[in-house]
């Protein structure tokens, strides 16, 4: 996609489009974004851009090829609206040329009586500047029962800094999990569902936002990290990305690891500077890691609110490993015996009655 050559959103990269995301981070592990402490947060959902710029022409798509990569978007989210109990742990991918051809698909959506569905009950990505709309259209056992463990994890660290912090409690209290609710506005340009936030009374977005890879590739979570905290960079102050092993093959003998990185954005002088706090930090590998990650409360407080908090001391959530690991072992359980069920053989004398679905011995 070319570049602008007007003021974009970075600071030390080449200015780029305002939805448009630069390369990862370079090896110090920071970023520079402009910062207007003067100007309020996007609490309306728009996209954290610093101007409109000129993308240059990408050349309009064939009509009917766009009505076929609308049928086939359309079929899938039709099949996952008929079947939503059903597993599908696909997350099909496309291309379209821009907002207004998102704009015609949620009108082909509304035809078809799927808008509502598509907007309220189905997760999915969405970004103008690439012209990328990913649909999540359900995640594996492993991964929701680690997301649920780790969020229990979080709440509770948050709970004991109000114990052992009285004078944050009133912080910690404005703090809450609101789930994978999205981020952004999808008719604005840009809308994404992390696998879990936290938010903060009186904010729409969220000022920390975490991400599980299991089927995902490390590319799909570094563009994670890289859209939330640019597009948002003057909401969200902090992402945990998760990376756990993927079980193609569903071997029951698949040794699993994981590993974490942390990012945490700062206000400097001359802007925003966006730190990678952990690197692929591994803690588990087919048992717990020594050791534990240790996640600023900051972050969990929006960039405009953390003149509160205390200069004297450093206020730290911390995790262990072991704890980390007992909720991806849960998964793994859980998971296992779902591939169980998967490859399981029909018993003899059963069979499937095709046409009432009844089971007849």
């Amino acid at each position: 996609m070319p570049r602008t050559q007007k003021q974009g959103l970075m600071v030390v990269y080449t200015p780029v489009s305002p939805l448009e995301y630069p390369q990862t981070d370079g090896e110090d592990g920071h970023q520079l974004l402009p910062f207007d402490p003067t100007r309020q947060p996007s609490r309306d959902g728009s996209p954290a851009s610093c101007s409109s710029s000129e993308t240059g022409e990408a050349g309009s798509t064939d009509a009917k090829e766009e009505e076929a990569l609308f049928d086939d978007i359309i079929a899938r989210v039709r099949s996952r609206y008929q079947q939503r109990n059903e597993p599908d742990y696909a997350r099909p991918t496309y291309i379209l040329e821009g907002q207004e051809a998102f704009d015609r698909l949620l009108a082909r959506l509304e035809e078809h009586c799927l808008l509502e569905f598509f907007q309220t009950s189905l997760r999915w990505n969405w970004n103008s500047g690439t012209g990328q709309l990913e649909l999540l259209l359900m995640t594996e056992a492993i991964h929701e029962v680690f997301k649920d463990g780790l969020t229990c994890l979080l709440k509770d660290e948050l709970g004991r800094i109000a114990e052992d912090h009285p004078a944050l409690q009133n912080i910690v209290e404005k703090i809450g999990s609101d789930g994978h609710t999205r981020v952004g506005i999808a008719r604005e340009g840009w809308q994404r569902c992390p696998d879990g936030q936290f938010k903060y009374s009186g904010y729409l977005d969220p000022p920390f936002v975490y991400d599980i890879g299991h089927a995902e590739t490390e590319d799909s979570l570094s563009q994670s990290v890289n859209e939330h905290l640019i597009f948002r960079a003057e909401a969200i102050g902090g992402m945990l990305t998760i990376s756990i092993a993927y079980n193609k093959q569903q071997d029951p003998d698949f040794k699993y690891t994981a590993w974490l990185s942390l990012y945490g954005t700062s206000v400097i002088e001359h802007g925003l500077v966006r730190n990678r706090l952990v690197n692929k930090l591994a803690f588990y590998d087919g048992k717990a890691m020594p050791g534990r990650v240790e996640i600023p409360f900051k972050l969990f407080v929006p960039l405009r609110e953390r003149h509160v908090l205390p200069e004297s001391e450093e206020i730290l959530i911390r995790i262990e490993f072991a704890d980390l690991a007992r909720q991806l072992e849960r998964g793994i359980e859980q998971q296992r015996l779902e591939d169980a069920v998967k490859v399981a053989p029909t018993p003899p004398g059963i069979l499937l009655d095709e046409k009432d679905q009844k089971m007849e011995l």
